[in-house]
């Protein structure tokens, strides 16, 4: 009897050593692959007139947008929403006739004083680059060439 006992003790110790050795995982570092990116053949900064960013806001939507930027960049898309959120704010985004998923989101602000800042992207997700609307000091406006990877995780 005490054989059996024995034997029936190290079976138990031996069976919990083995189920709790086969629940131990290793964690894995998530693999990343580099989107390829879009707007390689342009440079980091794009001038940005006043002009063209005002017309985004007269045009209504379902209208159909052109526009000239520096560096012969060029931006035709169809406005896709047109929303004033606030008195103060106006977003549009416009879905580029040449991409479904090229998108320029925008949103113009109206400052105390009466002026306007404006603030924006141009981004593809399936894309690693994109551009993002900013500003100077004197007030000129640039698209400014980022990399969506750093700012992006996709989830699988």
């Amino acid at each position: 009897m005490k054989l059996i006992s024995r034997a029936l003790l190290i079976s138990v110790f031996f069976v919990s050593f083995y189920q709790s050795k086969a629940q131990v995982t290793t964690a894995k570092e998530p693999v990343t692959i580099a989107k390829p990116n879009l707007f390689d053949s342009y440079s980091a900064n794009i001038s940005c007139p006043k002009s063209e960013l005002d017309k985004i806001f007269t045009t209504p939507e379902g209208g159909l947008l052109k526009l000239s930027f520096g560096n012969n960049f060029r931006f035709t898309g169809s406005v896709t929403s047109s929303i004033q959120r606030y008195t103060n704010l106006q977003s549009v985004t416009i879905k580029s006739i040449i991409s479904d998923s090229l998108l320029l989101g925008i949103s113009k602000r109206t400052n105390d004083d009466k002026s306007f800042t404006y603030i924006g992207r141009i981004i593809n997700q399936k894309y690693g680059d994109a551009f993002e609307l900013k500003f100077d000091n004197n007030g000129n406006y640039f698209l400014n060439k980022i990399k969506t990877d750093d700012l992006i995780q996709d989830r699988e």
